[in-house]
């Protein structure tokens, strides 16, 4: 039987628990993506935060804590099959231990990819992202392959303990606000990031003008600049915007 969940951390952690506790399923797939099969029968999975956190410490006790780690990357990329491939690491677990060395192993290699992936797109992020003011609150929009936010918020909330600031991810509606106290992760239904304040456009023009004065013309390498700031990135950057 497949085991269908609600697209969260919460929810993915409850259908592997109902898996390893009770029944073993054929597949765990997120509801929406989920296409019915004449030869599978399915059960929706309501997220248990119990549940959820029993798996969670039976990962971390019999596998290890860093194990835990790579599924929760593994849980925010894009990959279309990450719960096949949790599932096959954490089987992997139960039967060896400690697993996260094993780096050639074909049940924990595609997770290991996958979790350098979204570990590499963090660290880009924390160097390429840009805040705009939006009426006294700073902004920024970012378009990430992988779903990061929440990964990126305690770098910046220590960066700016003093102000208020969004990160909003315009793939996924999905942002992280910190109110000078906590940060939260949060959906939002529209796109409220185009009002941006009089004074942010002077300063936007003035690190436009700053970032062409000093470049040097002669030493600009277009392959490397794509390298450290790919394309899909730059829409959001403000030294990139036409």
């Amino acid at each position: 039987m497949d085991y269908l969940y609600d697209g969260t951390y919460k929810g993915l952690m409850t259908a592997l628990y109902i898996n390893y506790k009770y029944k073993k399923t054929t597949g765990i797939f997120t509801k929406n993506l989920y296409q019915k099969s004449m030869i599978s029968d399915y059960k929706i999975v309501k997220s248990n935060e119990e549940f959820s956190k029993k798996m969670e410490e039976f990962i971390s006790d019999v596998i290890s804590k860093s194990a835990l780690k790579l599924i929760y990357y593994a849980y925010l990329s894009k990959e279309a099959n990450k719960e096949d491939f949790i599932l096959k690491f954490i089987d992997l677990g139960l039967k060896k231990g400690n697993i996260t060395q094993l780096y050639s192993h074909e049940d924990t290699l595609p997770i290991q990819k996958i979790y350098d992936k979204v570990s590499k797109e963090k660290h880009r992020f924390l160097g390429i992202l840009r805040f705009k003011d939006l009426n006294g609150i700073l902004f920024a929009n970012i378009s990430p392959d992988n779903d990061i936010v929440e990964l990126i918020m305690p770098h910046f909330v220590d960066r700016f303990k003093s102000e208020n600031f969004i990160i909003f991810d315009d793939k996924r509606f999905k942002a992280g606000i910190y109110n000078k106290n906590q940060w939260y992760i949060t959906n939002i239904n529209e796109k409220f990031y185009s009002k941006f304040s009089d004074v942010e456009e002077k300063y936007e023009a003035m690190w436009k003008e700053y970032f062409k004065s000093i470049s040097i013309e002669d030493r600009k390498n277009l392959k490397s600049q794509f390298q450290f700031v790919p394309a899909r990135y730059r829409k959001n950057i403000t030294e990139f915007i036409k």
